[in-house]
Parts: C-alpha cells; sequence; structure tokens
C-alpha cells in the first residue's frame, strides 16, 4: 500500500510541475482572424472578430486644381441597354 501513495505523489508532483501549453491560439492571417493549432485533433478557440487591427484606409488625392477637361456624351447603360447623357471628364 505505501508504493502505490508513493505512486501517487510522483504523479501528482509530475502533472504539478508540467508546463501546459495552449495548442491553439488566434492569429491574424491574411488579414483575418483564424485559430491556429499544434495539433489537427485540438479544439478551435472562437477567435473574436475585432481581434485583428482595422486596415489603414488611405484616402484618395483631391483633383488637381484648375480647370477640368468635361462634356456630357451618350453612354449605353450595359444593365438596362438605353443610352444616358453622362458627363466625361478628362
Amino acid at each position: 500500500m505505501n508504493g502505490l501513495w508513493t505512486l501517487l505523489l510522483f504523479f501528482a508532483v509530475a502533472l504539478s510541475t508540467w508546463n501546459a501549453q495552449a495548442a491553439c491560439t488566434c492569429q491574424c492571417v491574411n488579414g483575418a482572424p483564424r485559430a491556429v493549432c499544434n495539433w489537427a485533433n485540438e479544439p478551435e478557440p472562437v477567435c473574436p472578430p475585432r481581434f485583428c487591427p482595422m486596415p489603414r484606409v488611405v484616402p484618395e488625392a483631391p483633383p488637381p486644381p484648375g480647370p477640368r477637361n468635361c462634356k456630357v456624351t451618350e453612354v449605353l447603360n450595359d444593365r438596362t441597354g438605353k443610352y444616358e447623357k453622362r458627363e466625361i471628364c478628362s
């Protein structure tokens, strides 16, 4: 019986000092949160949608100052099949 207690004590100490590591973590992959796991049989965590940083939005440059070369032209609308007047600038 004394050997059984020694064996149980050994396993208790071994389990308490074991360095547990998370097998799956949330990481940004192509700008989207994804669960990346070390092993295929581990349950994947639910990654929050705001885990990844927001992409930087660069505003379009305003058109250069000065006169624009614009004219009104009839353009075929592919959806309706009808011609519509549009201002075309270059």
